[in-house]
């Protein structure tokens, strides 16, 4: 059974905006398991530079909560929040800053001895773009599904 990636950029004003925006919906960049084992350690491959899982950040944008819990496993109400159960299949959640991400991209150089693919090279550009020059906070959020 392939391993797909749950992937999403979220962005705010650092001075105005309290909550979290999403840009584009989900990502799906393609199925690499060099890159996954990067992004989150264990994850289809182990690598000596990688980043450990550390769960979601505290907020999330409205997109990424309703990709992120599925309706059918909450039977009282057929509604999710963050208090209910989170689909069984995804896990390894994490998140990466624009810096983290690029290092992410470098560590993929360095151990896989090429480049990373078209469209993990975008997304950092695209990550930098939402920055504005250090005006917007940008993250970019994701896990992994059996």
């Amino acid at each position: 059974m392939g391993c797909d990636i749950h992937m999403y950029i979220q962005y705010k004003n650092k001075k105005y905006d309290e909550s979290w925006n999403n840009f584009g919906g989900r990502i799906n960049p393609g199925r690499n398991y060099d890159m996954f084992g990067i992004l989150a350690s264990g994850v289809r491959t182990d690598w000596n530079k990688s980043f450990n899982p550390r769960g979601l950040p505290n907020k999330i944008s409205l997109t990424i909560e309703e990709d992120l819990h599925n309706p059918i496993y909450n039977d009282k109400h057929n509604i999710c929040n963050r208090d209910d159960v989170i689909n069984p299949d995804s896990h390894s959640h994490n998140y990466l800053s624009v810096d983290e991400y690029n290092q992410a991209l470098k560590w993929y150089r360095e151990q896989t001895k090429s480049k990373p693919p078209l469209e993990y090279k975008v997304l950092l550009k695209l990550m930098r773009e939402l920055e504005n020059k250090k005006q917007n906070e940008v993250m970019i959020v994701f896990w992994f599904d059996n």
